[in-house]
């Protein structure tokens, strides 16, 4: 769903999605990711930093429900970039470090 509000409601010229199984992959493509990454396999933050020319992302929709993910995801966003968080929380906020 995020993928299809920032491909189609936002008008983003560039949606960046991950996920761990074939068929998710397929259907961030399938519904507009520009780029998806395998995050068990690829280095997610590395190949954003790579594609964004080391700036971030403005926005994150951050769905991952670890906080391991909530780490990560939070090392994409640009400075001045949004990270909304989809569900729950991390568990000790004051471990992420994120851009001002």
């Amino acid at each position: 769903m995020a993928v299809q509000i920032a491909a189609h409601a936002l008008g983003a010229s560039r949606v960046i999605s991950s996920g761990s199984k074939p068929d998710t992959i397929a259907q961030a493509k399938k519904f507009g990711a520009s780029h998806v990454f395998n995050y068990r396999v690829d280095d997610t933050v590395a190949k954003v930093k790579e594609l964004t020319h080391g700036k971030g992302v403005d926005l994150v929709f951050d769905a991952t429900y670890s906080e391991a993910g909530f780490a990560e995801s939070a090392k994409t966003v640009k400075p001045g970039g949004k990270w909304l968080v989809l569900g729950v929380a991390p568990l000790n906020l004051r471990t992420l470090s994120i851009p001002s």
